[in-house]
This record gives C-alpha cells, structure tokens and sequence, in this order.
C-alpha cells in the first residue's frame, strides 16, 4: 500500500491476513508490525470497531495490545488541554477529555465513530447528547483542515535523516561524523546531533534523545534509506526491524518508508549552517557546538520561527512521552 503526502509517496508494510486466533494466543501470530498498527489507528481516533474491521482480528485483541501499550509505558505525562477546559456536566463528563482529545487529533472524526469509541469506554449516553456536545467543541476550535493538511498539521508529522558528513577542515582531527536529525513537518523544529557511529543501537538511541529534546513524538515518521533500520523480506522488499518497530508501538508512532529522494535535504542545511567552523577536536565539541546552534531557535522552513514559537505551535499535539524511555 502507497500512502501519499502532497506530491510524495510513502510506503506502508503489506500484510496477510492473520491466520492464527490472536485472541487465544496473544502472543503467537502478533508480531510488532501488527501491534503497531493497532496502536497507530486507535491513537489516531480510529474506533476499535473500525479497526477490527480492517485489520480482521476482535476488538479484545486490540483491548489487549492497548492495556500492553499503556502498562509499558507506564502513566504518560498530563497532556494539555487543547480547548477550554469548563467541566461538563452530565452523562459525557467522565469522557469529555478523551473527547477532546480525539477532535484535536482527528476534527473531522464522524459522530458515529465517535460514539463507537466512547461505547467502548463505557459510554452509556444517547447519540444526540454527543452530538450536540461534539457540535459545541467544533464551534470553539478552529475550523476543519483538508486531510492532506492535517498530515502536515501540529504534531502530525516528521522526517529523519541519517549521513555520515565529511568534516572539510584544515585540521584534520576530526574528519568525518554521521549526523542524525529529525524534523517536525510542520514547524521546521529541529533536532540534530552527531555521533561516531550510524549503527542500529545508536540509531534507536538518538531516537530517545530526540523525543525527549522535541517533548513528544509525532504520530508519524518518514525515514528515507535509513538502511540501519531496515531489514529485506523473503520478497526482497524492506521492511522495518521488528526491534525497532516495537520501539514505534511504545513512542506510539507509526514509521513509513519514503519513495524518492527528499524534497528537502535537512542534512546539507544543517551542514552549511554549521560549516565552515573550528576544527573539531571530538564529537561532544562537534554536539556541543551544535546545540549552541539550535538554541539560536533554528527552524528547517521557509518561514523560520523562533523555538518558543515552534514550541507552542507543535507541543501541545504530540504524543505525550511515557513515564521511562525506551530501553528495549
């Protein structure tokens, strides 16, 4: 499957259906591919009828994969409030958070889904309590975005890209480093760092440090030819490693692989800005130096913005961070 972005296209892992009862043997037959996916949809404000729709498996198996996910991550940090935060009274109360949230995620989420996932929760009210509670919420939030939109909205999206950079100076002591960034699509906000090494560990670890710079992780990531990541399947296509992908299910995004090369490269920006420079004696004085960098309030856009802007704009839609960082 093919997921477009604007003019670019991204490439989703394909699957067979389950074969096997998951329901029965929770852990036979759910791979981390799978689990993901879960996750990715239900975060998404996808219903767990939906989801069990598309992906053939019950709903219990989703329950299951869900009360996983949050007993992993233990109890995530508050999420703030994206609307006004008056109580409301009545039968939707207990829910109107959860309400709240899945709007902000999804504005344009139908009633009906909508209804479907409070049900799950609990949810014993009428469907025309909630619509006329949803018409409300809608009449104080901006307006709906188009889909394509939305993917580049607040918390929607970012980029990683990986390369190991020449370092042209006059003294050589330190020649060559790889370079790791992610950026969010919709601000430019960067996170850069350099380190001696573009294995697999130190890829999932600057993945870490990353969320915990940016302040959350964005519900999805594109990576470009990040062979680190990347493992080939008896079909000779790439799919991503099946460790790094339960590192996804716990930051609670969802990774594509990106077709075609970048309409941006991060990389070189970033490289120009910080060369030409003094030499470098290690890479904590490279990092070091970097940070001083980002800190000037850098954003990767046209229209760069300072980090308190890009903060603003960007922090109080990303997936809230889990209580411990990965550690796999």
């Amino acid at each position: 499957m093919t997921l477009r972005v604007g003019n670019q296209f991204f490439a989703t892992p394909q699957r067979a259906p389950p074969t096997v009862d998951v329901d029965h043997h929770p852990d036979c037959g759910m791979d981390e591919e799978l689990k993901n996916e879960i996750v990715s949809r239900f975060h998404a404000g996808e219903s767990m009828r939906s989801i069990a729709r598309e992906l053939r498996i019950s709903r219990n198996t989703i329950r299951k994969v869900m009360d996983g996910n949050e007993r992993a991550r233990g109890n995530c940090r508050q999420r703030p409030s994206r609307v006004s935060t008056t109580c409301t009274s009545g039968i939707l109360a207990p829910y109107d958070e959860e309400l709240r949230y899945v709007l902000a995620r999804v504005p344009n989420i139908s009633v009906v889904r909508l209804l479907d996932r409070l049900r799950e929760a609990g949810y014993q009210g009428s469907y025309t309590v909630l619509r006329e509670r949803v018409k409300q919420l809608r009449c104080s939030s901006p307006s709906v975005e188009s889909p394509e939109k939305r993917l580049h909205g607040p918390g929607s999206s970012a980029e990683v890209q990986i390369a190991a950079l020449d370092l042209p100076h006059r003294r050589r002591i330190l020649n060559q480093a790889v370079l790791f960034t992610m950026v969010l699509s919709h601000s430019g906000r960067v996170y850069a760092r350099f380190s001696e090494s573009g294995d697999f560990a130190s890829t999932l670890n600057q993945h870490v440090r990353a969320f915990d710079y940016l302040g959350g992780v964005p519900r999805l990531i594109v990576y470009r030819d990040d062979s680190a990541l990347l493992r080939t399947k008896a079909d000779q296509t790439a799919a991503f490693r099946e460790i790094f992908l339960g590192m996804a299910t716990y930051y609670r995004f969802r990774p594509v692989i990106a077709q075609g090369p970048a309409a941006v490269s991060h990389l070189e920006i970033i490289r120009e800005c910080l060369l030409p420079a003094p030499a470098f004696a290690s890479i904590d004085h490279l990092n070091a130096y970097a940070s001083e960098w980002l800190e000037r309030g850098i954003a990767v856009n046209l229209n760069a913005r300072s980090v308190e802007e890009a903060t603003d704009d960007e922090l109080r839609y990303l997936t809230p961070l889990p209580e411990t960082p990965w550690n796999g």
